[in-house]
């Protein structure tokens, strides 16, 4: 500075001075200029570092709210709490990582996703933090393993006096019905289940053992609608039953009208009847292991009659009954695998007609029955045993002293929540 006072002495009254004061103040300006380029320079590369971070850990913050909403809908529905944190990955090398909390109030979730970049345990001097929240409904899907009742009015359940319905703790009764008496159980009769979820109501004089939700609002469908309906063309006619002992009347080949007649012993060959099929009383009907049976016409199976077989599939598929009469019974297996794996007895919508279990008869049946228009109705002292995945009806009766007991074993080629 003492130089530059003594250069403007020596110079301020001359040109030159003049000069080179200038061009000293313009070199000081320039300079000035320069440093506060590089200042603000500065400024604008962090600031956009810090933006460039906050927008990663937003990004991880919308996984996380992501990730949450999957996973109580579909991965373990109607979860909540609070989880880990989670690290993203691309590459092999970690971007960021995210954790959320989710709460519950009825049927409504509230998500608190936060996301942090480089990661959340990185000194807050270093972290960039960025949270997200997400508000949704959610009525979590009751399992369909057990029985469906898609009947949307009406009384679908139906237990009298001494009646009993076991459920296993694995199984459920669904019922779709908004009657504010879709189920009534009469007193003395006995109904223990996993969950019975009623879209309506129940009219209870009996006992009822588990979880009740009545006015329930989940969806109910048919478990099984994709499922391709069996139709009479697929099948070629059956051949002539064989004949153990006993004897048999058939009308022009096996698959015509066709009568077991009574204390006869036959093999009933899979293939497609064009007629109805009666069983007559003290008959021992075996079917082909692996056989599948289209009737047209029904099937009556009559006092002290049995039926048994293993991997058989038997479809009602006109408009006939299965009626299943005194003391009489029905012991099947469904088939391991194929479209129609798990199914015991199919009877398409089109057929209205009742599933008949009458007094002291029932059996076991291994796989599913669906009939989910038709009622099924277990007369007095009828037992019946259930053993199907999903057993779909349009209502079910169980009268005086009936007994229905419902254990899922087998599994069908759909995938049921």
């Amino acid at each position: 500075m003492k130089n530059f006072k003594k250069l403007f002495r020596k110079y301020k009254f001359s040109n030159n001075g003049f000069t080179v004061i200038y061009i000293m103040l313009f070199l000081v300006v320039i300079t000035t200029g320069i440093f506060s380029m590089i200042e603000m320079q500065g400024k604008s590369s962090t600031d956009n570092k810090v933006e460039g971070d906050r927008g990663k850990a937003k990004a991880m913050a919308l996984s996380g709210l992501q990730e949450a909403t999957y996973y109580v809908q579909q991965t373990s529905p109607g979860w909540y709490g609070t989880s880990s944190e989670q690290a993203v990955t691309a590459n092999g090398v970690t971007i960021g990582s995210y954790d959320y909390t989710v709460a519950k109030s009825g049927s409504t979730y509230t998500v608190t996703a936060n996301g942090y970049y480089p990661n959340k345990t990185t000194s807050d001097k270093y972290k960039v933090t960025y949270t997200a929240t997400k508000t949704f409904t959610y009525t979590v899907p009751i399992s369909q393993k057990g029985i469906v009742l898609l009947g949307a009015t009406g009384t679908l359940v139906t237990e009298a006096t001494n009646a009993t319905a076991t459920f296993n703790s694995s199984s459920n009764l669904i019922v779709a019905s908004s009657s504010s008496t879709a189920v009534s159980i009469a007193k003395n009769a006995n109904l223990t289940v996993n969950n019975l979820e009623i879209v309506g109501g129940i009219s209870n004089s009996g006992t009822v053992s588990g979880t009740i939700t009545t006015g329930y609002s989940g969806t109910i469908t048919d478990p099984y609608s994709s499922i391709p309906v069996p139709t009479a063309s697929d099948y070629s006619t059956a051949a002539v039953p064989t004949v153990t002992s006993g004897s048999i009347t058939c009308g022009s080949g096996g698959g015509s009208a066709c009568t077991v007649n009574s204390n006869s012993v036959v093999t009933l060959q899979p293939g497609r009847y064009t007629s109805a099929v009666t069983f007559s009383s003290k008959t021992t009907i075996n079917l082909v292991s692996g056989g599948v049976y289209y009737f047209e016409g029904g099937i009556s199976i009559n006092s002290n009659a049995q039926v048994n077989g293993t991997n058989v599939l038997l479809i009602n598929g006109g408009a006939g009954a299965l009626n299943i009469a005194s003391n009489s019974g029905l012991n099947i297996t469904p088939p391991s695998s194929g479209t129609y794996q798990g199914f015991s007895i199919y009877q398409p919508s089109t057929n209205t007609s009742t599933l008949q279990i009458n007094s002291n008869s029932g059996g076991q049946i291994g796989g599913v029955i669906y009939a989910p228009n038709a009622p099924a109705v277990v007369s007095s002292n009828g037992a019946l045993v259930l053993k199907g995945e999903s057993n779909v009806f349009k209502n079910l009766t169980l009268n005086s002293n009936a007994a229905l007991t419902v254990t899922p074993t087998s599994s069908t080629s759909m995938a049921l929540n």
